[in-house]
């Protein structure tokens, strides 16, 4: 549910842990993305993206999952 991602994404923020977040991208293609979760403000999250290992900044309403790593 949202209100579950938005949980999940505020304890890996505070926890500084890894996560797996599922993402739409805005021309419709679905991804997994290992992020580690750095601030949720404003309906965005910024996190660290393993894949392009750089800071990167994702629109909360795109993001369709939220599970630990591993």
């Amino acid at each position: 549910t949202p209100s579950g991602s938005l949980a999940a994404l505020r304890e890996a923020i505070e926890q500084r842990s890894s996560v797996v977040i599922g993402y739409v991208d805005n021309h419709g293609s679905r991804s997994d993305r290992v992020v580690d979760p750095l601030g949720l403000e404003g309906g965005r999250l910024t996190a660290h993206d393993h894949r392009a290992d750089d800071t990167r900044v994702f629109a909360v309403h795109r993001i369709t999952s939220v599970r630990s790593v591993g």
